[in-house]
Order: structure tokens, then sequence, then C-alpha cells
């Protein structure tokens, strides 16, 4: 049996991050680091980033990374 990455079971390579929206914890998730753009930024919090300053545009979003 194949077990996709959408399961919380699977094993591979993630990390844990936050986003601050104005100095605010505003949402903590989990990224997988094997995939990223060419700025080495996972690219499931690059679109959460995108996502939030298109609906929060004049707040400053920024993320951590957490827990590797």
């Amino acid at each position: 049996m194949t077990m996709h990455k959408n399961n919380n079971e699977s094993i591979g390579n993630y990390c844990i991050y936050a986003i601050f929206i104005d100095i605010k914890t505003f949402k903590i998730g989990k990224a997988d680091l094997d995939r990223t753009d060419k700025d080495g930024i996972p690219l499931r919090i690059k679109t959460q980033i995108k996502l939030f300053r298109t609906i929060f545009s004049m707040s400053f979003v920024n993320y951590e990374i957490v827990f590797i």
C-alpha cells in the first residue's frame, strides 16, 4: 500500500512553521522541505504568505520555521 504525503503519518522531510501578522502568531502549520522555490522557501509557506498578504493587505505578514 502506498502512502501519500497528505497523510499525517507519512514520513518525509517536514518542518513546523509559524505565520505572523502584525507580530501576532496567526497560523502554525507543517511544510514539506523537499518542495521549495528557487530561494529555498517551502512552497506551502510561500503559498500561505501570498494568500494572507492578499487578504490582509494593510498588515505585515512574515513567517518563521520553528522546528525542523
